[in-house]
């Protein structure tokens, strides 16, 4: 294995846990580097020209991410395309930037975390990319039926 993902290999691990949990699969990390196309990929290799890449499936499509400068790039960019558009727990969008406006979601101990202390959530897989949903509590459920049935009536 690479020197580099030895000692930075948080966002790797929570880039792999993120596509598990969001029923992804086939993620794939590596580098490229033209000055070294006969090297083998475990082969310890820093120099300016290295770049890389991040892909995963999800039900036939791709999502994937390239010539980035480093590991932690790649990882985190291709993170952020499944969560694109994703709702957190707490009803934000969320962010990968802190200080942008939503929910910002980081990299910690191997995981993708929120910022926020919204109860867990539920993950909707119905559609073509895995939804992210807040669980109700029983009263919260309960008023978003009295909801629903005022709307029929009206």
């Amino acid at each position: 294995m690479c020197d580099d993902l030895d000692g930075k290999a948080q966002e790797a691990i929570a880039l792999a846990t993120l596509v598990g949990h969001a029923g992804g699969s086939d993620l794939e990390i590596g580098w490229d580097c033209p000055h070294t196309e006969d090297l083998p990929d475990d082969t310890d290799h820093n120099c300016p020209g290295v770049r890389w890449y991040a892909m995963a499936m999800w039900r036939g499509g791709r999502f994937m991410v390239d010539n980035k400068l480093s590991l932690q790039d790649a990882c985190i960019m291709l993170a952020s395309k499944i969560l694109y558009n994703a709702e957190c727990r707490c009803g934000l969008r969320v962010t990968m930037r802190e200080g942008e406006p939503g929910c910002y979601w980081r990299a910690v101990d191997g995981e993708w975390k929120s910022s926020c202390t919204a109860p867990t959530v539920a993950v909707d897989y119905s559609g073509d990319k895995p939804v992210v949903r807040r669980n109700r509590n029983r009263e919260e459920r309960r008023e978003q039926e009295r909801r629903r049935r005022r709307r029929k009536l009206n």
